[in-house]
């Protein structure tokens, strides 16, 4: 009598990723709670933005340090660059009236999000490629 592997659950990977970074205030690391904006864009410069803003308030900033889970959905990479626009609002406003702070430039979208363009190609263990798995996303 033999029996296989066990049945695993299979989550797909998503779309979202960590954006990480230091905010200050007056030359100095901020220590307070914030609520900030992202967007993301197809230029540099230009308005340019693809889909839309995505938002997370009240978040706790320690030492200046900002580390936050971003989702712009995976249509948004094609392959093509892009780049995310960062607005803050400091502090907190929960009555949602005070404007928020657009910082600049624009940060370049670096590798780890495009991860996500070999959606339907996966490698399995010897490092054959493999079509038509139920693990592709």
């Amino acid at each position: 009598m033999c029996a296989g592997p066990a049945a695993q659950a299979q989550v797909p990977v998503g779309s979202g990723f960590t954006y990480q970074g230091q905010l200050k205030q007056d030359g100095l690391p901020m220590n307070a709670l914030v609520d900030v904006e992202f967007s993301l864009h197809a230029d540099a410069v230009a308005d340019s933005q693809i889909g839309a803003d995505y938002r997370i308030d009240a978040i706790g900033v320690v030492n200046g340090l900002l580390d936050v889970p971003v989702d712009f959905g995976v249509d948004s990479f094609d392959g093509s660059a892009r780049w995310v626009e960062v607005r803050v609002r400091t502090p907190h406003d929960p009555t949602d009236v005070a404007s928020f702070i657009t910082l600049d430039p624009r940060q370049p979208v670096t590798v780890t999000p495009y991860a996500l363009q070999t959606r339907g190609i996966v490698v399995g263990n010897q490092g054959e490629r493999q079509t038509g798995c139920n693990l592709c996303i």
